[in-house]
């Protein structure tokens, strides 16, 4: 019912999403079905959602704020037309402003930093500029990876003293920030190569993978492919992540085991990176998943003569992961009311539900 209410040209349909989300925000959990309205909000850009958007981004869970802020990047154009939308414009400014100098999620940052730099308004340069003065460094490694996304060369000179920082997500975020311009070019340069020594230690030369996948560093595919060979786990993860953004085939059949990694922090880490890779090679890559995940699903159900009631609890709640993997929510529901009629208490097992 959301993806044929989320239809563009669908009558009423705006209207119907926005009551049924007010309606499901009056009840715990529902987290799916209220993040799938915000993804149809997303696809709809109709400015008549922004306040409700805007209130999801306010008061609800981590996830949920997460959709609400992409669902908000999508809004770029938002306050060209003065007279209509202006103040639309200055809430989603406030509200984001205000979420990202609290929240400690760095995934709910970075979904945030996209409405940031859509808006390209003059008054988030002071604010971005006061929380490089934070004494947390995560956020100060954030806000450089929203200042990454402006082409101003001015960008250096507040830019330049975190090249020398003690913290290295910070110093590699100040150098991708500056690696577009090719002045500075040779001092990066002399950073990025400590970060890419091999005998260097694992949690430096993980990040030297990430700089190199956010720079699309083609001409380091060698150094790429050999740290998928080595001992640490983030290491591996890194160097894929990384072949993955330069369009690389061999990292398709790795990010497929990544998924299904038993370290679930791992594995929620490469899902979502998905959406962060170039388009064909996501579509590549979601493609395989599929193939993967109806093999498996396959090989569940002929367990039990293609019978779901028949599996135990444990292969039931593999099933609903499986199915949550795809997006297939009507075959979710299915598998909850199952577990449901066995009196089993999904909320006891949400720990499996890495994805949603």
């Amino acid at each position: 019912a959301i993806e044929i209410l989320g239809e563009k040209g669908h009558v009423g349909g705006i209207e119907a999403l926005i009551n049924q989300l007010k309606n499901w925000r009056r009840k715990e959990g529902m987290t799916r079905e209220k993040r799938k309205i915000l993804e149809a909000f997303a696809r709809l850009k109709d400015s008549r959602t922004i306040p409700i958007i805007i209130d999801v981004l306010k008061k609800d869970d981590v996830e949920l704020k997460v959709a609400a802020a992409e669902a908000l990047s999508m809004f770029r154009d938002i306050g060209n037309d003065f007279s209509q939308q202006i103040f639309a414009r200055h809430r989603i400014i406030e509200a984001v402003k205000d979420t990202f100098a609290k929240v400690d999620s760095r995934k709910l940052r970075t979904a945030l930093a996209k409405v940031l730099a859509n808006l390209k308004v003059v008054e988030i340069v002071p604010f971005l500029l006061s929380l490089l003065k934070s004494e947390d460094n995560d956020l100060i490694a954030d806000t450089l990876h929203v200042i990454s996304r402006f082409n101003d060369p001015n960008i250096y000179y507040y830019v330049k003293d975190f090249l020398h920082s003690s913290d290295i997500h910070i110093k590699a975020q100040a150098l991708i920030a500056l690696w577009k311009f090719k002045e500075y070019r040779l001092e990066l340069i002399m950073i990025l190569t400590a970060y890419t020594d091999k005998n260097t230690d694992a949690k430096t030369l993980s990040e030297g993978a990430y700089i190199l996948g956010e720079l699309k560093a083609k001409q380091e595919e060698k150094l790429l492919l050999e740290l998928l060979e080595h001992d640490d786990i983030h290491v591996r993860k890194s160097a894929v992540v990384a072949l993955a953004k330069i369009e690389h085939d061999i990292a398709c059949d790795h990010i497929i085991d990544f998924i299904f990694h038993d370290n679930k922090d791992v594995s929620r880490h490469i899902y979502e990176m998905i959406s962060h890779f170039p388009e064909q090679y996501k579509k590549k890559v979601r493609n395989i998943l599929h193939q993967e995940v109806s093999k498996q699903i396959h090989e569940l159900l002929d367990k039990s003569e293609h019978n779901a009631h028949n599996l135990d609890t444990e292969n039931l709640i593999t099933l609903m992961k499986l199915y949550h993997l795809v997006d297939q929510d009507n075959e979710v529901i299915k598998i909850e009311n199952i577990l449901t009629q066995k009196g089993i208490d999904i909320n006891d097992h949400q720990e499996h539900f890495i994805f949603t």
